[in-house]
């Protein structure tokens, strides 16, 4: 008979001792549900048009909304 390490046995072995000792917690399904409702409920930081006046600045693209956002200038 030869040794041979198998990786993945000695990792499977590590985690369930690391559970069975309480090292990891596991999410449950409401605590992300809070967590995205949280997030989704909170007010834009910007409107969308001032997102879009925002990403036409920044990659340089002159749009109408850029236009009538920036009142006429450009938004340059």
């Amino acid at each position: 008979m030869e040794y041979t390490y198998q990786g993945s046995v000695a990792n499977k072995a590590l985690e369930l001792l690391g559970k069975e000792i309480g090292m990891f917690v596991e999410r449950r399904e409401k605590d992300v549900t809070v967590a995205v409702c949280a997030a989704i409920d909170r007010p834009p930081e910007e409107t969308r048009e001032q997102w879009l006046a925002r990403r036409s600045r920044e990659l340089g693209i002159i749009t109408t909304t850029a236009l009538v956002a920036g009142n006429g200038r450009g938004n340059r």
